[in-house]
């Protein structure tokens, strides 16, 4: 006879038995999810609506946790009005119980809970089942990468699949230097094409870091926005929020300036062991139009990045005006990632899209 499991939302009556799922279905990095991570998307989230935890569950009659799928929710702006949406995260079935349609059970339930149900990074299990369950694609979100600092192992790497003949001994002779030319040779790249580049009008911002996101951050906002169909809400409290309250994160805030008035904003993050040594540009807010903001932010990312030593650049981005700056300086589309949505709220527009590494929980840590 098989185990009677049941799916039902979870309530903060059951913290403790998720804590013991968990555990189990993110062997290894768990602490990255729970506790701290957990309260913060979960139980603390400031545009959480309504009663019970955004987390829905597959419980044994004994009380066992055995699969869960959740929801990041965040407030969502379409054609001008505010939604709620319900981003699609840490969905899991133990090993054990899988192949009894569960996971289809979950992500239904997920679904029915929002008035507008999202994925942007998910596995292609989890897009399968979301796809079957009526959520639509978007126009896919290029991913762009920028090596910036050549590192010895990983030039050797490079040598290794080449010269697949030639001596480790010989190969190692020669990685070091080649590291070091290659590194001199991309610097000397961007710096060519920043003095190269055309100048917007008005002239060059200047950018300087920040602590915090102060009551310009909400004019930003509510003079921008406009320019974008469908984006989340950036104002001073969300952006608080997610980039200075989000746990394990250490993000990094620049400001863009031009005669004293906000111009623009950049959001960095250097990935820290466990993860890759990747620098992430995680946000991105400039007027589409303004060339001469959207390029110096994204130069002055790389150039601080590149100090940092991190041996890459990643950014995503649905805007054409970004991918175009991005491109300029020399980042690859390397991939690209495919939302997936359900609105029967709203009809889903497919351009005008503001969606990058920040949203979602594309730039969870540790980076995936």
């Amino acid at each position: 006879m098989t185990e009677k499991i049941i799916i039902r939302q979870a309530t903060l009556a059951d913290k403790p038995a998720l804590a013991v799922f968990l555990a189990a279905a993110y062997e290894g990095r768990h602490q990255y999810k729970f506790p701290r991570r957990w309260e913060w998307a979960f139980q603390h989230n400031p545009f959480l609506q309504g009663e019970g935890l955004p987390i829905w569950i597959a419980v044994t009659a004994d009380g066992g946790i055995v699969g869960q799928s959740a929801a990041l929710v965040e407030p969502l702006i379409i054609h001008g009005r505010e939604y709620r949406v319900g981003w699609g995260v840490d969905f899991h079935v133990l090993e054990a119980y899988r192949g009894r349609g569960l996971g289809t059970q979950l992500q239904a339930a997920n679904n029915a809970a929002h008035e507008i149900f999202m994925s942007l990074s998910m596995t292609e299990g989890a897009a399968s089942i979301k796809a079957a369950l009526g959520l639509q694609p978007l126009p896919a979100v290029p991913v762009f990468t920028k090596i910036v600092n050549h590192d010895p192992a990983s030039v050797l790497d490079t040598l290794h699949t080449r010269f697949p003949r030639v001596p480790t001994s010989s190969l190692k002779f020669i990685a070091a230097p080649l590291a070091q030319f290659l590194t001199r040779r991309d610097a000397g790249f961007a710096l060519r094409q920043a003095q190269g580049a055309p100048r917007g009008e008005p002239v060059e911002p200047l950018i300087k870091p920040m602590e915090a996101f102060s009551g310009e951050f909400d004019a930003l906002w509510e003079r921008l926005s406009p320019k974008f169909t469908a984006l989340i809400r950036r104002d001073a409290a969300y952006l608080t929020w997610k980039f200075r309250q989000q746990p394990h994160m250490a993000h990094e805030i620049f400001a863009a300036r031009q005669a004293d008035a906000l111009c623009g904003y950049l959001i960095l993050r250097r990935a820290r062991p466990p993860e890759r040594n990747a620098g992430i540009i995680c946000d991105l807010f400039a007027d589409p139009e303004d060339d001469a903001t959207i390029g110096t932010l994204l130069h002055h990312a790389v150039l601080h990045l590149r100090e940092a030593g991190v041996t890459y650049i990643t950014a995503a981005s649905s805007v054409p005006a970004y991918q175009i700056a991005l491109r300029a300086l020399g980042f690859k589309h390397t991939k690209s990632a495919t939302p997936l949505i359900r609105a029967g709220v709203v009809d889903v527009p497919q351009e005008g899209w503001l969606l990058g590494k920040g949203d979602h929980d594309w730039d969870q840590y540790p980076l995936a």
